[in-house]
């Protein structure tokens, strides 16, 4: 019994060969892929030809592919185009036609009886029967559209290459942060020096801790006095004090003779200048909020958010729909809470947001039908195409319009056709013939892709039996 070993696309040559060393039977029907290229060569076909006799096992091809099944057969390998072809008739390859071992002599001897008997009844024509297989002519074919998805159709539009959508929703909220970006100078330590207070009346005075002077002139700096000190009762009674700025940063370095006014009633009694600078005023570098962080940091979290809506949607969709990315959309923004403000200080940004996203559903069964309707019209006179031998491919968006929502995606559809073959005219035209003439005649009058084959049981006057209903006609590929 045959026992049969189904190929893949990624087989080659060393895996076949070991595929057929374990098999567990001497008959064995190897179904190729279409697209396997492992068999796609005479080479191949050769080696496998060899091993097969090193095995000592019989070999024939099932395949759809013209190129593997004509190089199978120069090569001498039985051909077929189903498995349930193969297991139904008779191989006929290199070694000639199989035959049945001690069944056909018996059988033939009960046939001999049989046309004996019918002899005898004078209907010796009618007891011949003719089994024809053909083989039909096949032909690749294929298309590629670009086809819209709208919301607005309502049917599928076969001569524009529409076909309907929807649209589905998904609210999705998120968190996201980001380094900020922008730099400025923050004051860190206060500068100091000394000042010296002048009496201008002849009391004494006391000048106490944290009385305020400042300059005059310019962006105003303050500073404090950081003791209390004692004027001398005289005019021109001086007293040197320590003073701090009020602000931290550089701004409080200012140059000799620049502090030069008392604020409060103090400075009616007194004056005051600074004999040397004041120092230590510093400032650092710090990171701070600014507006380009707060799109940027939106943008990135509105593709998270587009990105979870995507996997939402996806979720929920019936077997065959699908939404493409490039349709998705942000509606609305429901939420948009920033934990710093622009111009703050911080390393960091963070952003709380909730949002309505859409999308557009696209059933593809709806592209796979018409682009099978396409392929349909591709078929020429007398050929129909194969059901089973149909592939659908969708290919990339090529353009979405937001505002109207349609979506544009590229699609490709392949098959083969095969030669329509009326049974009841070939019984007609080769019946009561000699096997050569309808051999003939067939493989001139039909579109074939290899010989026909015929096989008369029995074989005693070389013809084909002379009535239709004794002759059965077997079709590939139907």
């Amino acid at each position: 019994m045959e026992q049969v070993i189904y190929l893949d696309d990624k087989d080659d040559v060393a895996s076949i060969r070991e595929r057929l060393r374990r098999a567990r039977s001497k008959r064995i029907l190897l179904v190729v892929p279409r697209r396997c290229k492992a068999l796609s060569r005479t080479l191949d076909l050769k080696l496998l030809r060899r091993y097969a006799e090193e095995l000592s096992i019989e070999v024939a091809i099932v395949s759809s592919n013209p190129r593997t099944r004509e190089i199978a057969k120069e090569e001498g390998f039985p051909v077929f185009l189903m498995v349930s072809i193969g297991k139904r008739v008779r191989w006929k390859g290199r070694k000639g036609r199989a035959h049945l071992g001690w069944i056909e002599p018996i059988a033939a001897f009960i046939v001999f009886i049989g046309v004996l008997a019918f002899l005898l009844g004078g209907a010796v024509s009618i007891l011949p029967s003719t089994k024809v297989t053909l083989v039909p002519e096949t032909i690749d074919i294929s298309c590629s559209l670009s086809v819209q998805a709208s919301p607005e159709f309502d049917r599928i539009d076969f001569n524009s290459f529409r076909i309907p959508a929807s649209v589905i929703k998904e609210e999705v909220e998120g968190k996201a942060s980001i380094l900020t970006t922008g730099t400025k100078d923050s004051p860190e330590e206060k500068a100091k020096g000394n000042v010296i207070f002048i009496n201008k009346t002849n009391s004494p005075i006391v000048i106490p801790k944290g009385t305020v002077v400042a300059t005059s002139t310019g962006t105003i700096v303050r500073f404090i006095t950081t003791e209390e000190a004692n004027l001398p009762g005289e005019v021109g009674g001086i007293a040197r004090v320590g003073v701090e700025a009020v602000l931290p940063g550089p701004s409080g370095n200012v140059g000799v003779n620049i502090i030069n006014r008392v604020e409060g009633p103090l400075g009616l009694q007194v004056r005051v200048t600074n004999d040397e600078p004041t120092a230590g005023g510093t400032a650092k570098r710090v990171r701070v909020v600014t507006a380009v962080d707060k799109e940027r940091l939106k943008d990135s979290l509105l593709q998270q958010l587009v990105s979870s809506a995507h996997s939402m949607m996806e979720e929920g969709l019936e077997e065959g729909e699908f939404v493409p990315k490039d349709s998705l959309r942000v509606d609305y923004i429901l939420t948009e809470i920033y934990d710093k403000f622009v111009g703050e200080e911080a390393d960091s940004l963070s952003l709380e947001m909730k949002a309505m996203v859409s999308g557009v559903v696209i059933d593809e069964g709806d592209a796979r039908k018409l682009v099978y309707k396409v392929l349909e019209s591709k078929v020429v006179e007398g050929y129909e195409l194969v059901d089973r031998s149909f592939l659908f491919e969708r290919g990339e968006v090529t353009k979405v319009d937001e505002e109207e929502r349609n979506v544009t995606f590229a699609v490709r559809g392949s098959g083969f056709v095969i030669a329509k073959i009326d049974s009841g005219s070939v019984k007609e035209a080769i019946r009561g013939r000699g096997l050569d003439f309808a051999k003939e005649y067939l493989v001139e009058n039909l579109p074939l892709e290899a010989e026909p084959f015929i096989e008369v049981e029995p074989d005693w006057f070389g013809r084909v039996s002379y009535f239709p209903f004794r002759i059965e006609v077997v079709i590939e590929g139907i």
